[in-house]
């Protein structure tokens, strides 16, 4: 594809694909779109794409993955004609919390992209022999992965990044990534180390999180040894050189040098300072995890703006990048979906609705100016929006804004599609004339050619249901829950009438159990928002797989009183990580005129929203929904704490 003006490129390392966004540098319109999932035969290699790990409910991924992915990707746009040439700016989005651990061989091996810090270039083709070198075991450290891309990109210069950097590359060559629920033990002590959970939550932004990087950093520092009285630092933590965020991993392979976490992804870590201006990581947080951590991790976090270097020599010379292509820090993939969808806060740094846009769910001016709420209906759910301000608190989590000194309060639910997908599944069953006491949380949504008419079928569902559900309310927990939080406490659904008495599975019909399940998320996000300083949304912008069922978006905007809009552009990860890599270089290249600070919203009101729009509206509240649903956000509050001890004590409604 023929480029007529420069490109600006996006990428969004999820847990299950990668995915590529491209905009035209001066329109900000889409120009291409690319995605490979890791179960790509050429990733092979690194298959399962995630395991489990020696810990009860751990969760793994090959760090080589990531790269080899990377790669394949390149291969598949470079033989659709993919103008790599005109990209000036890229940067990218990943999924939060995990870490990369390097060994010292592994940062030598990085060096050899060609890389030499921000705006250095090394020489190419002594980058590609020296690298050429390593894939022949000239260096004595081994061979590379045979399936780790070779044949979509054999016929490339050079070798791949996988088969350069090679597992010798990593303390841990499999890391834990989000979905890891193995560290409660070591939770409870960086939260003790803290003063109590709050006090954590106010220093770094959340209380302690068995996905969080600090209690999986601790884990591996112990390497299985009960967390008090501290162990001795096992030998791989001891010989790991650096710690990455994958975001910021990412990030080093694309400039060939280390590069640090931005605000946004770091405040995921439980070890940033929320608050602090120039961003710095928390002392004692630190302290509660190793007292040499500080010597495994970049100096401090960056803003999320800064451009961290030109593209290293091996991706100019393998796909043909321009040597003067910057990367911006890359974020995490929630930061990165609030820029996709062009939010702006109202705060004085950020500019007004007058100069971010109007507000609405058209998008037809430079951004959304305040008051959204976006909710991503996917594996897990999520609730955010962009605030001026933000306070740490248990129930929830804080993060950096990486477009300026703003916030990103976030809910993040662990219970999202497969517990809707079991739910679906029993109905589809009970109408075709199955039993309807199997279990309601357990299986993956099917793939195969009756996905859409399943969906079909629980949107009717819902949809016949009434409001209110007769004043059923359910709580469905496939896996221990985020919020409120399970532990380990063990899975189920529980269900309550409208007298708030526990019922069974079996004695309500499956469309009664869809409506409920519908009804669940939307009611938590109403119950959970006011702690987090959420005001009621004026709108609420819906993205993720849920966001195509009619009766999940109608639910929405129900519960929560809003209007609820669906973005025309479904990959908000990926498309904000290419307005990010945009507004990160034009803001470089203003400072370096000396022409002050460009604001994320001055940049976005400059380009008009592509044609069509940046989201449409699908859902309106129903007249009378606040009279149904007003007071049932305050029972729902009131029941969940009753759930909670239910599961706990295993007494479940099933």
């Amino acid at each position: 594809m023929p480029a007529s003006s420069p490109l600006l490129l996006g990428l969004d390392v999820a847990t299950q694909s990668i995915k590529a966004t491209a905009l035209d540098a001066t329109t900000l319109h889409p120009v291409a779109e690319y995605a490979l999932p890791y179960t790509d035969p050429s990733l092979a290699a690194y298959h399962p794409v995630v395991a489990p790990g020696p810990a009860p409910r751990s969760a793994r991924s090959a760090s080589l993955l990531f790269a080899a992915a990377t790669e394949v990707l390149f291969a598949a746009m470079a033989a659709d004609g993919f103008a790599f040439g005109a990209v000036t700016a890229l940067s990218g989005s990943a999924q939060q919390h995990g870490c990369v651990y390097w060994s010292t061989e592994g940062v030598a091996r990085l060096r050899r992209l060609g890389g030499g810090g921000a705006g250095e270039k090394g020489d190419a083709a002594a980058a590609m022999a020296t690298a050429a070198a390593a894939q022949n075991g000239g260096d004595g450290a081994g061979g590379g992965n045979d399936a780790g891309g070779q044949s979509r990109t054999s016929s490339l210069p050079g070798p791949s990044v996988a088969d350069i950097l090679t597992d010798a590359a990593f303390t841990l060559p499999r890391a834990p990534i989000w979905q890891d629920a193995s560290t409660d033990a070591e939770c409870r002590v960086l939260e003790a180390a803290a003063g109590g959970a709050a006090a954590l939550a106010a220093a770094t932004g959340s209380r302690a999180h068995a996905r969080f990087s600090a209690a999986q950093i601790l884990a591996f520092r112990n390497d299985g040894s009960p967390p008090t009285p501290r162990p001795p630092a096992s030998a791989a933590y001891e010989a790991t050189a650096r710690i990455s965020l994958l975001s910021a991993y990412m990030a080093s392979l694309l400039t060939g040098t280390l590069v640090a976490e931005d605000v946004g992804d770091a405040s995921g870590m439980n070890l940033a300072a929320i608050h602090a201006v120039p961003p710095r990581w928390d002392p004692a947080a630190m302290a509660a995890v190793d007292d040499g951590l500080a010597a495994k991790l970049a100096a401090a976090p960056i803003e999320g703006t800064t451009v961290v270097g030109r593209v290293a020599t091996h991706w100019v010379v393998r796909y043909g990048f321009s040597p003067e292509a910057v990367v911006v820090a890359w974020s995490g993939d929630n930061m990165n979906s609030a820029a996709g969808l062009r939010l702006v806060d109202e705060s004085p740094e950020h500019g007004s609705m007058k100069n971010g846009g109007d507000g609405g769910s058209s998008g037809s001016g430079g951004g959304h100016g305040g008051g959204e709420l976006v909710v991503s209906l996917g594996t897990s759910d999520t609730a955010f929006a962009l605030t001026a301000s933000g306070v740490g608190v248990p129930a929830a989590h804080l993060f950096r804004s990486p477009l300026g000194r703003g916030y990103v309060p976030l809910l993040c639910y662990a219970n999202g599609g497969v517990t809707r997908a079991g739910v679906r599944d029993r109905l589809v069953e009970e109408e075709g004339g199955g039993a309807r006491n199997g279990s309601v949380h357990g299986g993956r949504a099917e793939e195969d050619a009756s996905e859409t008419s399943r969906w079909a079928a629980f949107d009717a569902a819902v949809t016949r249901t009434p409001p209110g559900n007769g004043g059923v309310v359910g709580f469905f927990w496939a896996v221990p829950e985020i919020l409120p939080r399970t532990g380990a406490a063990p899975e189920g659904v529980v269900l309550f009438d409208k007298n708030d008495k526990r019922i069974s599975v079996s004695s309500v019909s499956a469309a009664t159990l869809a409506r409920a399940v519908a009804e669940s998320r939307a009611l938590a996000i109403a119950a959970h928002s006011p702690p987090l300083g959420l005001p009621p949304p004026r709108t609420i912008l819906a993205t993720g797989g849920g966001a195509r069922s009619a009766a999940l978006t109608t639910v929405l905007a129900d519960v929560l009183g809003a209007p609820v809009a669906v973005a025309a552009h479904p990959a908000s990860a990926s498309r904000g990580a290419a307005l990010r890599a945009g507004h990160g270089a034009a803001a470089a290249a203003a400072a370096d005129k000396h022409e002050g600070p460009l604001r994320w919203a001055t940049w976005l009101a400059a380009h008009p929203a592509p044609p069509g729009g940046e989201a449409s509206v699908v859902a309106e509240p129903s007249p009378g929904a606040a009279a149904v649903y007003g007071p049932a956000v305050a029972r729902y509050s009131r029941l969940e704490a009753a759930a909670v001890a239910a599961v706990a004590a295993g007494e479940t409604s099933e």
